[in-house]
């Protein structure tokens, strides 16, 4: 029986389309590189999904029925990047809370510099969502990519995302001393604008080539040694 695989995050394993020169196509995203490599020796899903959420991806993998081996994770960015609106506000679809978004828009800096900063969800929080995923699926071995700078204009310009993601980053890191079920992939000595788009700081295709290649790494190493 193969060893069962699920790949799952936000926008960062998906397909970015930005000008004819700027465009990572989905076979050229690190998952599906990733799926077409192992495909003759391992069971690989992939489930990922723009401006999800850390707690989003955790009630997809709590509410899938089939049994994954490994399960290795790339999301948070979503999370814990500071917002200038609450996190239901942020994300509503009502006429009130898109004029209001549009409104904060022209004066963006000024509002999260002096009004309003914060993330959708607190790291005490993801901490807590993560170890009751942890304790939910006993046979199943967890990897966590750590999210990664953000070199975009408008993330260098957004108070207290350096710390947000150092602070994430250290309590993944945390986590997985102290667990065997979990541990993590650092994405952090990568940390080089070469890898990610100058938009929005997502995956250009160099970005989702190291991708692939420090996740085939580690399933040569940790998964098809098991096989």
């Amino acid at each position: 029986m193969k060893i069962k695989i699920l790949l799952i995050g936000d926008s960062f394993g998906c397909e970015r389309y930005y000008d004819k020169n700027n465009i990572v196509l989905k076979n050229e995203t690190w998952p599906e590189l990733v799926k077409v490599h192992f495909s003759n020796h391992l069971e690989i899903d992939s489930n990922f999904k723009p401006f999800r959420l850390l707690e989003e991806v955790i009630d997809v993998v709590n509410n899938n029925k089939k049994k994954y081996n490994f399960i290795i994770i790339h999301a948070g960015i979503v999370d814990i990047f500071p917002r200038p609106l609450p996190k239901k506000i942020f994300r509503s679809r009502k006429i009130f809370a898109r004029v209001l978004r549009k409104i904060i828009g022209t004066f963006r800096y000024f509002w999260l510099k002096n009004i309003y900063a914060k993330p959708m969800n607190s790291i005490e929080f993801l901490d807590k969502e993560l170890n009751n995923l942890i304790n939910n699926h006993l046979h199943t071995k967890f990897v966590f990519v750590n999210v990664s700078k953000q070199f975009h204009k408008e993330a260098i310009k957004t108070p207290n995302v350096v710390s947000a993601i150092d602070s994430f980053n250290e309590m993944i890191r945390l986590k997985s001393l102290y667990s065997k079920k979990f541990e993590f992939i650092d994405l952090n000595s990568y940390d080089s604008a070469i890898y990610y788009s100058s938009v929005d700081s997502h995956f250009n295709k160099e970005g989702n080539n190291l991708m692939f290649k420090l996740i085939s790494t580690y399933i040569e190493k940790e998964c098809l040694q098991k096989v």
